[in-house]
């Protein structure tokens, strides 16, 4: 996507490491509220704004932009949404692995050549939030949709048939909630859609 013309806003889904996600609740939540708190400040200093809310099993960060030094200066703190073990939100994940749709650190499949860009102001607050500790790993969010495995494969579909064409590639997914479809229904099925443009490695995947 060109930058000029892309979204002002990046979305990452940032998964806890051990050392916070073993913790009791009442200790967990005091150490995920101050991962949240630290995670703003990291965005704040690369230059973007963000929005944290907190979903207990990971945490979903919104990354915004700035103009200038001088707007990011004035502009009002990263606003933090938090929940407790309680919160029921469903959600779906689902990985490329040809599609740099996910990553360890920093997010995959940035446009290099769009430093000011959105996605590479992003991704630049994304490496320096990795630093945080706390912090497994980060993946971005490259679509939204419903929980209905249709969709899913649709969007999917549309998403990764260029990236994956010619090249050996994998799905992997995992849902948390309740859905009338499995992690491996996804994996099935968007791997079948995809399968005319590439070829399924579940091993070594490019």
């Amino acid at each position: 996507m060109n930058a000029s013309t892309g979204p002002r806003e990046v979305r990452y889904i940032v998964r806890l490491a051990a050392e916070v996600a073993s913790k009791s609740n009442r200790t967990r939540r005091r150490f995920q509220g101050r991962l949240a708190a630290n995670l703003e400040d990291a965005i704040l200093s690369a230059g973007a704004h963000g929005t944290v809310r907190d979903r207990w099993s990971r945490l979903f960060v919104t990354i915004s932009a700035a103009e200038s030094v001088a707007e990011n200066a004035s502009a009002a703190p990263a606003k933090r949404e938090s929940a407790d073990e309680s919160d029921t939100e469903s959600d779906v994940e689902s990985d490329v692995g040809a599609a740099g749709a996910s990553a360890s650190g920093p997010a995959a499949g940035a446009d290099k050549t769009a430093a000011t860009g959105p996605v590479a102001v992003a991704d630049r607050a994304t490496a320096a939030a990795s630093r945080v500790f706390g912090i497994s790993s980060f993946s971005r969010v490259d679509a939204e949709t419903g929980a209905d495995l249709g969709e899913i494969v649709r969007t999917g579909l549309d998403l990764y048939r260029d990236a994956v064409r010619g090249r050996r590639y994998a799905v992997a997914a995992r849902r948390t909630g309740r859905h009338p479809f499995s992690s491996r229904d996804i994996c099935v099925d968007l791997g079948a859609a995809l399968n005319p443009y590439g070829t399924v490695d579940l091993t070594t995947p490019e």
